[in-house]
This record gives structure tokens, sequence and C-alpha cells, in this order.
């Protein structure tokens, strides 16, 4: 899949309406597989955004 540019605030925007890191993938529109959800989850730890809504459910 192709790379897509997105911004902080697309990041924050969507972990804000995301119960997954895969689902942030998604709404960001890169990949939710391979390392895509660890390449975000770094992102968002050093964003500081707070992921305890988080359930692990899409």
């Amino acid at each position: 899949m192709a790379s897509k540019k997105y911004t902080d605030v697309d990041i924050i925007k969507a972990v804000k309406e995301s119960f997954s890191y895969r689902e942030v993938c998604r709404k960001l529109g890169i990949s939710d597989r391979g390392g895509s959800p660890e390449h975000i989850k770094k992102k968002i730890n050093k964003l500081g955004l707070d992921t305890s809504h988080f359930t692990g459910k899409s």
C-alpha cells in the first residue's frame, strides 16, 4: 500500500474517534497490518495522546 501523508492533527482526531491502533490506521488511510500499527503507536506516544479508551476492538 502506498504511503499517505497525515498530520499530527489528523492523528489526534483519529485517536479521539477510535478504539484501537488498527482503527487509527484505517482512519488515516494507511495499512492496519504489518508495522503500521506499531509506527502509529510510537507517534501517538510521542504526541502524549490518551489511549485509555482503546478497547482493542474496532
